[in-house]
């Protein structure tokens, strides 16, 4: 087989740090990612969907 008959999906949501890529939370909500950030607004983060 090859590695084009393989399709991979994914639908998660990952908050991370924009400057250094850190991840702080995974979740397959956005409404909990958005929580996240409501609850940890000091951090310089961001919802990224995968």
């Amino acid at each position: 087989m090859d590695i084009k008959d393989f399709t991979v999906m994914l639908d998660e949501y990952i908050v991370i740090d924009k400057k250094d890529g850190f991840l702080y939370y995974w979740s397959v909500s956005m409404a909990a990612c958005f929580l996240f950030l409501r609850v940890n607004k000091s951090l310089d983060a961001t919802i990224l969907h995968i």
